[in-house]
């Protein structure tokens, strides 16, 4: 194991431009930015919401391989999507399910700082219509495997990249962790976005794959996901 994460700390990280980590990450704060206004100012059914979720992956990838891949010849592998030494894999896992009460307690921390219960505009999104078995289902596709996937591709596979051949790791986690968590657009999220996104580089930096932080991001909104759907189908919550 030892040996198998120094060969993979000696892969080296793709030399993007800078010009196409702006188009590319301005592209996805954008379309975050739009879905939020459209699901905001717009009756918010299921389908919209998933229709938004989608259309952001479709947005970023596609960018990712127009500016990327295609125009620069930069391979996804190169970008990191590669395999992952084996203890990676279930360590995302881990690291996935320990996220969910660490982010939980940063939460806390924000309601305790600012005095008013906590809310999260974003659980209103996920269960637009309450519950139902194909509401969840889309949802867990949407926000589990598609959504990390795109914003792994971005801020960690070309963000994290640009920023790492200029700055030390450390200070290459922290701008990226902030620039990832405003680019949501949710004030209050701020704090929390910061923790996973810290963590989130922190992995793709030593694992040199982005599969452990995808995992690692998908199984943490799955768990949110369950969980909000989970206290619609029981009534602890309602709509």
């Amino acid at each position: 194991m030892q040996q198998a994460a120094s060969k993979q700390t000696d892969i080296a990280f793709p030399a993007v431009h800078a010009l196409d980590v702006l188009l590319v990450v301005a592209g996805s704060v954008g379309s975050l930015l739009l879905a939020g206004w459209l699901v905001r100012d717009f009756a918010a059914t299921l389908g919209l919401v998933l229709g938004m979720l989608l259309l952001q992956a479709a947005v970023l990838l596609g960018a990712v391989h127009l500016v990327v891949v295609r125009r620069r010849g930069i391979g996804w592998r190169k970008i990191g999507l590669r395999p992952a030494s084996r203890g990676w894999y279930i360590g995302a896992l881990v690291i996935g399910l320990i996220a969910v009460p660490t982010i939980a307690l940063v939460n806390l921390l924000v309601q305790w700082l600012v005095g008013a219960p906590f809310r999260n505009p974003q659980l209103e999104h996920l269960a637009p219509a309450g519950f139902s078995w194909r509401a969840l289902a889309g949802m867990l596709v949407a926000a589990a495997i598609v959504a990390p996937v795109a914003e792994e591709v971005v801020f960690r596979g070309l963000l994290y990249s640009w920023l790492r051949r200029y700055l030390g790791a450390a200070a290459s986690i922290a701008l990226n962790a902030i620039i990832f968590a405003f680019a949501h657009g949710i004030v209050v999220l701020v704090p929390a976005l910061l923790v996973n996104g810290a963590i989130l580089a922190f992995m793709y930096e030593r694992s040199r794959s982005l599969w452990p932080s995808i995992i690692a991001h998908g199984m943490f909104n799955a768990m949110m996901v369950a969980a909000l759907y989970g206290a619609l189908a029981t009534g602890v919550m309602s709509r």
